[in-house]
C-alpha cells in the first residue's frame, strides 16, 4: 500500500468514527479526494504534498457530516427545476392524449410513455450537463453535485422503464392492427438502444463501483442517443414511401445536429481533467 492509499485508509477510518459511515458517501468523498490529488499532481506538486493539501481542502469530518446531512435533506435548484419541468410535461401529455378521444387507450398509453420516457432521458442528460459544467468551473460545492448524480441516475431509471412500457405497448398495438409484433424499422431499434443504454447504467451503479463522473457522462450520452432514436428515423426515412418529406420540418436536421453536437462538447469537457485554481496554476 503506497502513501496515498495509506493516508486515504486512515482518513476513511476517521470519517467512519465521526459518523460518516455510509459506504456510498465515503466512496463519493474518496472519488473527489483522488480527483483533487490528481489535479494537484498534474500541476507539478509532489504527491506527498498533494495528499495532505487535498485532505485539508476536503474538510474536517464533523463539518463534512453536517454538510452531508444538509444535502441529503434537500435538493439543489437545477434538480428541482428539471424535475418540475418533467412533471409539467407529463401532466401536459395526459391532457394531450385525453384531447384526442378518437385514439384508443393502447395508442394513447404508448404515446404518453414514449414521450415522457424520452424527455426523462433528456432530463437525465441535463443533470449530467449541470454536473459536468459545475465540476469544470467549480460553480457548486462538491456535495451539491451528489444531488445531480442521484437525479441523473433516477431519471435514467424512469426513462428506461417508460421506454420499455412504450415498446411493449407498441408491440401489442402492432400485433392487433398489423399482424406482427415488430416492423423492424429504425424507431424500434432506436428505442431498444435507449433501453439498453440506461439499463446498463443502472446495472453499473448497482453492481460495479463506477464513479459519479462516469455515470453522469453516461447520462449525457444516453440523452444524445435518445434524440437520435426519436428524431433520427424521420431523417433516415426521407424519400421513402412511408414518410412524406413535406411533413418533416426543414430545421430538424440542423436542430438535431446542434443538439447532438452540444452533447459531444459536454462529453469532451467531462472527460477533460479539472483545471486547477488560478492561484495554483501560476
Amino acid at each position: 500500500m503506497n502513501n496515498m492509499d495509506q493516508a486515504i485508509a486512515n482518513w476513511r477510518r476517521q470519517m467512519t468514527a465521526a459518523g460518516v459511515s455510509n459506504p456510498q458517501q465515503l466512496d463519493e468523498l474518496e472519488s473527489h479526494l483522488r480527483q483533487e490529488v490528481s489535479a494537484l499532481v498534474s500541476t507539478g506538486m509532489p504527491e506527498a504534498e498533494a495528499v495532505p493539501l487535498a485532505l485539508s481542502r476536503l474538510g474536517q469530518p464533523a463539518p463534512l457530516r453536517a454538510e452531508f446531512d444538509k444535502v441529503n435533506g434537500g435538493t439543489c435548484w437545477p434538480v428541482k427545476i428539471g424535475a418540475g419541468l418533467w412533471v409539467v410535461l407529463a401532466l401536459a401529455m395526459v391532457a394531450f392524449v385525453a384531447f384526442f378521444k378518437t385514439w384508443e387507450l393502447l395508442l394513447s398509453a404508448h404515446v404518453f410513455c414514449v414521450t415522457t420516457g424520452y424527455f426523462a432521458a433528456f432530463a437525465s442528460g441535463g443533470f449530467g450537463a449541470c454536473y459536468v459544467v459545475c465540476r469544470f468551473f467549480r460553480a457548486l460545492p462538491a456535495f451539491r453535485q451528489n444531488s445531480l448524480v442521484s437525479a441523473g441516475v433516477l431519471f435514467a431509471w424512469i426513462a428506461a422503464g417508460l421506454v420499455v412500457a412504450a415498446f411493449a405497448l407498441g408491440m401489442i398495438w402492432s400485433h392487433q392492427h398489423l399482424g406482427t409484433y415488430m416492423q423492424g424499422d429504425s424507431r424500434e431499434f432506436g428505442a431498444l438502444s435507449v433501453i439498453l443504454c440506461f439499463l446498463v447504467l443502472a446495472a453499473m451503479r448497482l453492481r460495479v463501483r463506477v464513479s459519479e463522473r462516469a455515470a453522469m457522462l453516461w447520462c449525457i450520452g444516453g440523452s444524445a442517443l435518445a434524440s437520435l432514436a426519436w428524431f433520427g428515423p424521420f431523417l433516415f426515412s426521407i424519400g421513402s414511401q412511408t414518410t412524406h418529406p413535406a411533413r418533416i420540418p426543414g430545421y430538424l436536421p440542423a436542430a438535431l445536429s446542434i443538439f447532438v453536437g452540444i452533447h459531444l462538447v459536454l462529453l469532451i469537457i467531462g472527460i477533460a481533467p479539472v483545471p486547477p485554481p488560478p492561484s495554483e496554476a501560476q
